[in-house]
This record gives C-alpha cells, structure tokens and sequence, in this order.
C-alpha cells in the first residue's frame, strides 16, 4: 500500500454529499474501485440510497461517476471535522492508495457570519 491521502470535504447544514471519483485519490492509473475501511461515527454513507453498514464495502468507479455514493449527515448536524472515514483505492494498475476523508458542515450561522464579513469588506 501508498501513501495516505488526506481530504477535507465541506458542505451546508442539512445537505449531502455526493462523491466524485476525484474525491478518492490514487497514485497511477484511473480509479477503479474504492474500499471503505472505516466507516464515519456519525451519519451514513449512502449507496444506491442504501445505508452501508460495516466497513470492507467496496464501489465500483463507474457507481460512483453515475452518483450512487452519497454521504448523509445526521439532522441538524454541523462543525468543522463533523465525521472522518478511511477508504482504499485500486487503479487499473492494481495499484493501492489509502486515504481518509473529513466532513466539514457549516451551519447557517457560519454562513452568514462570512456574508456579513464579505459585505464589510
């Protein structure tokens, strides 16, 4: 196994998250498949509008690239580094590359705290 990758993914209150292929690293190749080793502790990871339970669930790229991937938090959830994952990818290269994922939920209040400092600027 490569080296670990590390990414931040933000988004509003009372959203999800959709995963992108670029979402997922992997150090040659093209992404062909993504292993979810550590499932977060809060919210749920969606596959084809599925919960996924446990970890070792592995997706194909192409679910993924067609949207069936898809992170839900729990209601009302916000804060930066709400939840964490870690996954591995393989490459057409049969190469592997682990990585983790960290959820940032900004909440209303932080929206407007960063309009009502644009417009002071």
């Amino acid at each position: 196994m490569n080296k670990h990758q590390h990414k931040s993914l933000s988004f509003p209150e009372g959203g999800t998250y959709t995963f992108k292929v670029a979402d997922f690293s992997v150090q040659s190749g093209r992404l062909t498949f993504v292993t979810l080793d550590i499932m977060p502790r809060k919210g749920t990871i969606l596959y084809d509008n599925a919960p996924l339970v446990g970890a070792g669930c592995s997706i194909s790229a192409i679910d993924i690239l067609l949207g069936n991937l898809i992170y839900e938090p729990e209601p009302g959830a916000t804060g930066p580094w709400y939840a964490t994952f870690e996954y591995t990818t393989i490459s057409n290269f049969k190469s592997t590359y682990s990585g983790s994922v960290v959820f940032n939920i900004t909440g209303e209040d932080a929206l407007e705290t960063v309009v009502q400092s644009a417009g002071r600027a």
